[in-house]
């Protein structure tokens, strides 16, 4: 008798590494194979939004790893059901405090990207645009985070230096561009953030992380049957770029 055929489902993340004996090789690994420097060692999908050097490693990665039938999920900027548990979190946030202004916030990476025509800046600030839309939100703007010292210009603005210059003394931070508590949220966030905000007597909070949160699981459980039902009603492709969930339903 011969079994249906079944469809699996991987999510990939980089994680962070497992002990402090890790974290130089986890950070020459992300680099592409470039060591940190003894400054960088002091002190990314289940990513919503595609950029080359994120998903599209993933993608390479996993096709190289895999010979079966693959279906790749380039990101989920726009998904509403992505876009509502964004909206749920900053309702929780506001119920708490009115903030003077609101940043939404993303890795930042090295901004030769955008001359590649990479789409990862413009998918960021239309996923703001979206939880924005049908919210009475405070005065909000974008800025990057987590800049790498690398010897080459990365994507701004950033965040401190844009909190800064607002000139606002309650601050809410909304880091779209991560999903769950990891290094960029716990040190870059919780702890490097807070001291500038001390130093500059300005208050910031940040939304909490989907993490496992009964509602995100449910937001990538539609995402995935989404893509599934989609993919099902065309014919099966390759290229990254055309397989990207649909923008809405």
């Amino acid at each position: 008798m011969s079994r249906e055929p079944s469809t699996g489902v991987l999510c990939m993340a980089y994680g962070s590494p497992a002990t402090e004996a890790d974290i130089a090789a986890y950070y020459t690994h992300i680099r592409g194979g470039r060591p940190p420097s003894p400054e960088a060692l002091e002190g990314l999908p289940l990513a919503p939004h595609y950029a080359r050097m994120s998903l599209g490693a993933y993608e390479s990665a996993l096709r190289g790893a895999w010979d079966g039938d693959l279906l790749f999920i380039a990101g989920f900027f726009d998904h509403p059901a992505f876009v509502a548990a964004v909206q749920g979190l900053l309702r929780e946030a506001l119920a708490h405090a009115q903030p003077e202004r609101l940043f939404f916030t993303a890795h930042s990476l090295p901004a030769r990207i955008l001359a590649e025509g990479d789409p990862y800046r413009d998918q960021l600030l239309e996923s703001c645009r979206l939880v924005a839309s049908g919210m009475d939100l405070p005065a909000w703007e974008f800025a990057f985070q987590s800049a790498s010292h690398t010897g080459e210009p990365w994507l701004g603005p950033d965040l401190l230096e844009s909190v800064e210059r607002s000139g606002a003394r309650e601050v809410l931070v909304c880091p779209i561009g991560f999903v769950a508590d990891h290094l960029e949220i716990l040190y870059d966030l919780d702890i490097e953030a807070q001291e500038f905000g001390a130093e500059k007597g300005i208050r910031i909070r940040r939304t909490r992380s989907f993490n496992a949160r009964p509602e995100f699981v449910d937001a990538l459980a539609q995402v995935v049957r989404n893509f599934l039902i989609q993919s099902a009603d065309g014919p099966r492709r390759s290229r990254t770029d055309d397989l990207r969930p649909a923008s809405r339903g």
